[in-house]
């Protein structure tokens, strides 16, 4: 009796072992998405920021001498945060203005326009919506660039590795006006609405 109840000790302890290799295990790829969504925000953000400097707006609109860049984020977005972040420390004469807005503020001030949804019929109200202003569009769902979103990030598997690009609406930019350097658009998957 005695073998037994310690082989049923030892195997108790076993299987605790293993559970808990599990859980930590499962930590690690949890903690691994988390950085790898990370990532994602500091990319998108620091491309957010970068655009500024590729972009030409049609005379009379875009930011004046001297006054900042308006980065509006439509709705509530971990990427605000990285965004306010990087434009403190942006390399530009005149530092971004970041802020927060929603789909019934006036954004006729706004310069780039960050739309969070993934809501395709909210998308379109919010594109009719600025149809009228000298503003970049950007976001980070599939398919928005199709739809009428000047830059969209994406995510592509590159051997095993996800990698965050981006793609421009040609039609949509050139609509608005907006000129993008060539070499900003050399990075870049064109699309067209």
């Amino acid at each position: 009796m005695k073998i037994i109840f310690f082989n049923l000790r030892r195997v108790k302890y076993f299987i605790e072992i293993i559970m808990l290799l599990l859980v930590l295990d499962f930590m690690g790829i949890f903690a691994y998405c988390q950085n790898v969504d990370d990532q994602v925000i500091s990319y998108e953000a620091a491309m957010s920021i970068k655009f500024i400097e590729y972009l030409k707006w049609p005379a009379g609109s875009g930011p004046a001498s001297g006054e900042p860049t308006i980065i509006s984020v439509l709705g509530d977005s971990p990427l605000t945060a990285k965004l306010k972040q990087l434009a403190s420390f942006s390399s530009l004469k005149v530092k971004p203005k970041v802020q927060v807005v929603t789909a019934d503020d006036d954004l006729s001030t706004t310069n780039i326009l960050f739309i969070t949804t993934t809501d395709k019929s909210e998308l379109n109200k919010i594109l009719e919506k600025v149809k009228d202003f000298h503003l970049l569009t950007v976001s980070s769902s599939d398919g928005f660039a199709q739809l009428g979103v000047m830059i969209n990030f994406f995510a592509e598997k590159v051997k095993g590795r996800t990698k965050v690009k981006f793609e421009v609406n040609l039609d949509a930019v050139k609509g608005k006006g907006l000129k993008i350097a060539s070499s900003l658009l050399k990075l870049a998957k064109i699309v067209n609405s």
